[in-house]
């Protein structure tokens, strides 16, 4: 079921899933008395399973497309662990309810939530350097909130665009950058504490009327 290549005397990452019978995952967090410390490129790609998917807190790295276009409709619970999701980590699933983003996450890879069902809020901890392009775009969220604390953040191109936020959004003060086109057609954002910019919160009809 599981593939596993072995990284050091304790730990192993799983290179490969080859059942993708059932309807939810649990990723043990022990396989051939291995530690899972990480999940390969595309070792869960178009992955059947069509309900929620647990990744173990042994976990630290998710790696490019490790399981991109999959079939969840359930839940996604992350590694309290987790510090790296890569690009295209969760292109295009499809899971719904809420997320929640491991406190020591440092980089959350282009396109890694791109098309994702998410609702409701999504908070951001203060560890966090980047959010890549495109990773949040085309999901459901209603609400997303920043912590404080920050020593810097990056929020690339297109991170939010196509995004139902509603209400005001509260930028770190230590906010690096903000990218091109970052809120796209956030239309229901409707107060910013950060300078207006038509080049970054293009289409927000709320914020430029004002």
């Amino acid at each position: 079921m599981y593939r596993i290549e072995k990284i050091n005397e304790n730990d192993c990452e799983i290179i490969k899933y080859t059942h993708c019978g059932d309807q939810h995952l649990i990723i043990p967090d022990i396989i051939s008395g291995l530690r899972v410390v990480s999940i390969q490129k595309a070792s869960f790609l178009k992955c059947t399973c069509t309900g929620d998917l647990v990744i173990p807190d042994t976990v630290e790295i998710i790696h490019p497309h490790a399981f991109s276009s999959s079939l969840f409709t359930g839940n996604l619970t992350l590694s309290k662990n987790l510090k790296y999701i890569d690009t295209n980590a969760f292109w295009m699933c499809k899971f719904t309810g809420p997320l929640v983003i491991p406190r020591c996450t440092v980089n959350i890879g282009d396109f890694a939530f791109y098309g994702c069902d998410f609702t409701g809020t999504v908070v951001f901890p203060n560890n966090i350097k980047r959010i890549g392009m495109a990773t949040f775009s085309r999901c459901k969220l209603s609400t997303i909130i920043f912590e404080e604390g920050w020593e810097k953040l990056v929020i690339d191109n297109w991170a939010f665009s196509d995004v139902p936020i509603k209400g005001p959004v509260f930028f770190p003060k230590r906010l690096e950058r903000i990218g091109f086109k970052a809120f796209l057609d956030c239309d229901d954002i409707d107060s910013i504490n950060v300078p207006y910019d038509e080049f970054i919160f293009t289409n927000c009809s709320k914020l430029s009327s004002r």
